[in-house]
This record gives structure tokens, sequence and C-alpha cells, in this order.
């Protein structure tokens, strides 16, 4: 009961999350000194462009997690390691482990080009497939420039149009 007082708000801003993890990651670092402080430029390399870290740090100072030292650097306070340790040990029992995502991918890539490469190797054409993978490559990198997200389904688009355009 106390802890879920003290906390507060925290569990509908998960904005704060992050931050408070970075804080925590960048304090065992200095394990001979935990409350040592980190510049807010440190912590906006850590985070994406559009994450609001003075603001989310305003918030983690007022729920008791961060704390400001001499000349305007963060440490996380004793609560806040414990809820960061919290927070990772939550996120880790979430999703799979990183070698089983890469070795699902493998997997799933290669039964993907399994049939398709037999068929262009029987046919003599596996010279062809490695020209248009490669003259895909300026499809993909023009759809970046234009959405400048990596994640974006026009960049497939973008293969597939330089892809048929060198095809004939």
């Amino acid at each position: 009961m106390w802890r879920w007082l003290r906390l507060g708000r925290l569990r509908r801003a998960p904005q704060l999350d992050p931050v408070l993890i970075h804080l925590y990651a960048l304090s065992l670092q200095h394990a001979e000194d935990p409350d040592h402080g980190h510049s807010l430029a440190v912590l906006r390399t850590m985070s994406p462009r559009d994450a609001d870290i003075a603001g989310a740090l305003a918030g983690l100072e007022t729920r008791g997690l961060a704390q400001q030292t001499a000349g305007g650097l963060w440490a996380p306070t004793e609560f806040g390691r414990r809820e960061a340790s919290r927070a990772l040990e939550r996120e880790a029992g979430r999703g799979m482990s990183a070698a089983l995502e890469i070795l699902l991918v493998a997997v799933v890539t290669a039964v993907a080009a399994a049939l398709p490469g037999t068929f262009l190797v029987l046919r003599r054409l596996a010279m062809v497939s490695d020209a248009i993978s490669h003259a895909i490559l300026p499809g993909i990198v023009m759809a970046f420039l234009l959405t400048g997200d990596l994640g974006s389904p026009l960049l497939v688009a973008g293969a597939a149009a330089t892809g048929v355009l060198t095809w004939r």
C-alpha cells in the first residue's frame, strides 16, 4: 500500500520508465558512488529524439525516483534504483530472448528463400536474382529518405518498385 501511494501516477506515466531505467543503468556504471549524477545531454543521447527528457526527469523528481545533484546533474534515488530494477525484471519477463528471436528470423528467412532459390537455380537465373537484389537498394534508400523511418512499409514498396523497373 505504501509503495502504491509513494509511486503516485507512475503507472499512468509510462514515458517515465525508460528515463528511470537509463538513470539506473548509468548509476550501475558508478557502483562506488550510486549518487553520481549525469547531465541532461547524456540522457538525451540514450533516448529517442522526440522524448521529453526534462519533463520526465521533473516527473521522476516529484515522485521521489530521481534527484538533481550539484551542477544540475541527475541521479536516481535509492527508491528509484529499486523501482528501475523492478521495471527491468518486469520487462525481462515479457517477450522472447534476443537469441531466440534471431534464430526464428533466420529459420523463417531460410524457409521463405528455399523454394524461389531452387526455382531460380534450376532455371539458371541465379545471377538475375542477384542483380535484382542489388538493384532494389536504391528504392529502399529513396523510400527511407522520404519517410525517415526504418520501420515504414514504404521501404518494401520502394524496393518492389525499383525491382520491377529493373526486371525488363
